[in-house]
C-alpha cells in the first residue's frame, strides 16, 4: 500500500510510475466515477511522500469499453494501454497513402475481426499532456 489518499476499497492495480517518479498511472474498476469496466486513473506523488487520490483520467483515454495495463515510456513522453474498444474505419485516414474502397474494406475487416483472446485488446497511446492537465497544482 501507498502512503497517502489513493488506496481505496476499488481494487488499484497494474501500476506504471513516471520515470521521475512524480505520478503513477494504475488501472481500477467499480469506482464511483469509472466511466467503463476498468478505467485508468492517475496518482500524484505529493512533497511529502504521500500520493494524492486517484483520478480518473477521463476520455482522453477510458471509454465504456476495457483500458488496462499502461505503460509509460522511459522519456516520459507517452502513456501506453490496451483497450477493447471497437476500431473505427476512420483510423484509415492517417496513412500516408489514399485508399480505395476495397482497401478500406480490407482494413474494416481487419479491426473488426475477434481477437486471439476474448477482452486483450489492442494498444494504444497517449502524450502524456493528458494526464500533467490534471495535476492539481497546474
Amino acid at each position: 500500500l501507498l502512503p497517502g489518499d489513493v488506496n481505496t476499497e476499488f481494487d488499484e492495480y497494474a501500476p506504471a510510475i513516471a520515470p521521475d517518479a512524480s505520478y503513477l498511472v494504475f488501472q481500477s474498476h467499480s469506482r464511483p466515477d469509472t466511466t467503463g469496466a476498468i478505467d485508468l486513473y492517475v496518482t500524484f506523488r505529493r512533497d511529502d511522500g504521500t500520493w494524492s487520490p486517484g483520478m480518473n483520467l477521463g476520455d482522453a483515454v477510458n471509454t465504456v469499453h476495457v483500458e488496462k495495463w499502461p505503460s509509460i515510456t522511459p522519456d516520459g513522453r507517452y502513456l501506453f494501454f490496451t483497450s477493447d474498444r471497437p476500431v473505427d474505419v476512420q483510423y484509415s485516414q492517417y496513412s500516408e497513402e489514399r485508399k480505395n474502397l476495397r482497401q478500406v474494406r480490407a482494413l474494416y475487416e481487419f479491426y473488426h475481426q475477434p481477437k486471439s483472446q476474448p477482452g486483450w485488446g489492442d494498444v494504444y497511446w497517449v502524450d502524456v499532456v493528458v494526464i500533467e492537465e490534471l495535476h492539481p497544482e497546474r
